[in-house]
């Protein structure tokens, strides 16, 4: 917890110097957001404004560093953009570290970088700038001390001291009682040695392992590294003294297009010390050389030198780099090796000659020999995808399916080693499909039979021969028999030669309850060869069969497309239904007891009509449709010698006794008015007569038992219908057409009251 807060507070220090110059610095804004996020991550963690500040004056920077922190991280209020600039701090020191790059950042902000075509580089393509080591794992032995860094004490056992201070610019330990103690370049493992020693003088348990030291590294001080050449971020990183070559080679990005991952450079006090292959970490994962940096080392990204391309059938498609010396055998390892369907054998690779490209197809046994001279394009090909021995056996064969052709294989030896024909295969016909060169097909039949007897010639395969073994069912016809009517399953049946009567019967299900099985009909086609078209076609015969499926006659043999038929009982099924609704007392469904059943008869089941029915105004619907007759005659007495018979699926509707008439329409006042047996137009007077827009001529009369009836005309002369209990008077109003003028059956109407004058007059003339 104490290094990552170091960690933190390193990190607030180097972004505050980088900030103080963010006006100057492009990128500045950027800057100044890492700089708020970080402190907000140290507050975070519990960290107070008073051990943040102690901390930057403890490194020698301006106290009022922490003021202008709080300022950005107060107009910011959350993680995003700061707006607000940071002041400027007359501080030369931190002016001097503004274009220095921190790996010790803690935010994981994504570079954008596109992909690139090069194997290897997109290693880099989304690094963070949060890739830094690890400084929760444990001091190593071998971390050699430096200025900056922070070395905690703890004595402990007969004596008990906790001590903690920080190697000085000059290379210095202060320790309580025994000076200053040179550490700078020294080792943590001999450090301890060193300060044991020099402890020893003051706690003499020490010596006797009565008081125990124990040496740990608190904060960690940071150093310089630059990063040269072909590097996608060059510049100098301010990084922690824990971060090793690899760190850095992540936080540069990695390199540009043309800088090189075969020939890395670390260079220290202006010698190369290392060169870093980092295809073996790519490969294998194998960090050999990545060693712990020290202040002021440079990492130099040389300039590529060959470049080949790999394309085709192989694991990893890519622009590989090459060392000299190494091979198309070297180049394919790089890849992971070839695909499953790569063609192994040779490879084509395109090279340039003195003035144009070259195409040189290159054999497996020279792969490990052929050297890249650098631009070369490397393609890896597809076996063919057909067989090279290939049979394919199908039909009436124990094992069908494809098989290995053998050498000088025949069609005997291929039948046994797909275990022979089935019994239902078709004895006498087979055939070979062969293809032929070109785009032709040949057929070769043989005889099944002759052929696994050994009695015919046996022919020789080829590959990509197809043999078929008929099936004996393919040579049956497909003949059927029907049978319908009262029977439970009808239908068409597949016809066995031997089928009687009885059998396609017993198929079907045997008989239902009301088939007249004593009447089966079959009906037969003629077999007819006759050359001249005849008259008859069918057959018939009656057969009369017990429920028992036994004729008590001779049974009949059936022959395919026979068509049997099972008469049902005349009179063993259900009529129907009417319903009944209204006044009466048992409304419901009703079924038919008889095929002449009438509305009567029907009424008088229901329990006849109640004192409120209007008996006289019966309706009966079929199909959903009035049917237009009356169940009483003028004096208002039912027709019992002519009655209306009822078919299944009517309704028969008794309305309610209505005393009132409605007039409704184009009149003054619409209403009900109770019925008092006066005429039409009694009824019109009594509502406040019609509007102007009134067409009293079309008027009607809608009676309770839903017929119509319409006003008459005989010339100028209107004939009303009459009205009854329960009407409904309708006046209805004029069109555009109607106010224009005249209606034609007026002139009409007219018109043929003259002539009869005129052909009055002209007689009494005479």
């Amino acid at each position: 917890m104490n290094r990552l807060l170091a960690t933190l507070l390193s990190c607030i220090i180097v972004i505050s110097a980088m900030a103080q110059s963010a006006t100057t610095v492009k990128g500045g804004d950027a800057l100044q957001t890492q700089l708020v996020n970080t402190y907000l991550k140290a507050k975070q963690m519990g960290m107070s404004d008073t051990e943040i500040k102690n901390q930057l004056v403890k490194r020698g920077y301006p106290a009022n560093t922490i003021n202008e922190i709080k300022k950005l991280a107060q107009t910011k209020q959350a993680y995003g953009s700061v707006s607000a600039s940071v002041s400027s701090v007359n501080d030369t020191s931190l002016k001097a570290q503004s274009n220095k790059r921190d790996s010790s950042w803690i935010f994981k902000t994504p570079l954008e970088k596109p992909l690139s075509p090069y194997y290897g580089y997109g290693f880099f393509t989304e690094a963070f700038l949060d890739y830094a080591p690890n400084t929760n794992m444990a001091t190593p032995e071998s971390y050699i001390l430096g200025p900056g860094d922070q070395i905690n004490i703890s004595v402990t056992g007969l004596n008990s001291k906790e001590i903690t201070g920080y190697i000085s610019a000059e290379g210095y330990y202060s320790l309580p009682y025994s000076g200053m103690v040179p550490l700078n370049g020294v080792s943590i493992e001999a450090a301890k040695k060193i300060i044991k020693q020099k402890l020893t003088k003051i706690y003499p348990g020490i010596a006797t392992g009565a008081t125990q030291v124990y040496l740990s590294l608190g904060e960690i001080r940071t150093i310089q590294i630059m990063v040269t050449g072909e590097a996608s971020r060059s510049g100098t990183y301010v990084v922690s003294s824990l971060t090793n070559l690899f760190n850095v080679l992540y936080l540069s990005g990695g390199p540009t297009e043309n800088g090189s991952l075969r020939k890395i450079q670390l260079i220290r006090n202006n010698k190369v010390i290392k060169e870093i292959d980092f295809y073996e970490f790519i490969q294998n994962g194998l960090m050999k050389n990545n060693i712990r940096l020290e202040d002021q080392d440079v990492i130099h990204y040389v300039v590529y030198g060959k470049r080949v391309k790999l394309e085709g059938q192989v694991k990893t498609e890519s622009i590989y780099e090459v060392k000299e010396n190494e091979t198309i055998k070297d180049l394919i390892a790089f890849a992971g090796g070839f695909k499953e369907d790569a063609y192994t054998k040779q490879v084509t690779v395109k090279t340039k000659g003195e003035s144009q490209l070259l195409v040189k197809n290159v054999l497996a046994n020279d792969y490990a020999n052929y050297a890249f001279i650098g631009g070369e394009v490397v393609s890896v090909g597809m076996i063919d995808q057909h067989y090279e021995n290939r049979v394919n056996i199908a039909g009436e064969i124990a094992r069908p399916g494809v098989y290995g052709l053998l050498k000088d294989e025949t069609l005997k030896q291929l039948i046994t080693r797909a275990g022979g024909v089935r019994e239902d295969a078709f004895s006498n016909r087979g055939y070979i499909q062969r293809k032929m060169p070109g785009l032709s097909v040949q057929m070769l039949p043989f005889d099944t039979k002759q052929i696994v007897a050994g009695k015919q010639e046996d022919i020789l395969l080829v590959k990509n021969d197809s043999v078929v073994i008929y099936s004996s069912n393919t040579f049956i016809n497909n003949s059927f028999v029907t049978v319908s009517g009262g029977v439970k399953n009808p239908g068409t049946y597949n016809f066995t030669k031997g089928m009687k009567v009885e059998d396609l019967i017993a198929m079907a299900g045997g008989f239902t309850i009301d088939a007249a099985y004593y009447k089966v009909e079959l009906s037969r086609l003629e077999k007819n060869k006759s050359e001249v078209l005849t008259n008859q076609v069918l057959e018939r015969r009656k057969l009369s069969i017990d429920s028992t499926l036994h004729t008590t006659n001779e049974s009949v043999t059936l022959e395919s497309f026979d068509d049997v038929f099972v008469p049902r009982l005349l009179n063993y099924r259900l009529l129907g239904n009417v319903k009944i609704r209204g006044e009466v007392l048992y409304e419901g469904d009703y079924t038919l007891e008889k095929r002449d059943e009438n509305v009567l008869e029907v009424v008088e089941r229901a329990g006849g009509i109640t004192p409120f029915a209007s008996i006289a105004d019966i309706q009966v619907f079929r199909n959903e449709l009035r049917v237009g007759t009356d169940i009483f005659n003028s004096s208002m007495v039912m027709q019992k010698n002519d009655p209306l018979l009822l078919l299944p699926g009517d309704s028969i509707y008794i309305p309610r006794k209505n005393n009132f008439v409605s007039v409704r329409g184009s009149v003054y006042n619409e209403q009900l008015i109770e019925y008092n047996g006066g005429s039409f137009m009694s009824y019109i007077s009594a509502v406040g007569g019609t509007k102007s827009t009134a067409l009293l001529g079309k008027s009607y009369v809608q009676y309770p038992n839903g017929k119509y009836k319409k006003t008459n005309h005989f010339l100028f002369m209107r004939f009303y219908p009459r009205i009854k209990p329960g009407s409904k008077i309708v006046v209805p109003e004029k069109t555009l057409t109607d106010m224009k003028g005249i209606s034609v059956q007026d002139v009409t109407s007219v018109a043929t009251l003259l002539t009869s004058l005129v052909a009055i007059f002209s007689i009494l003339k005479k």
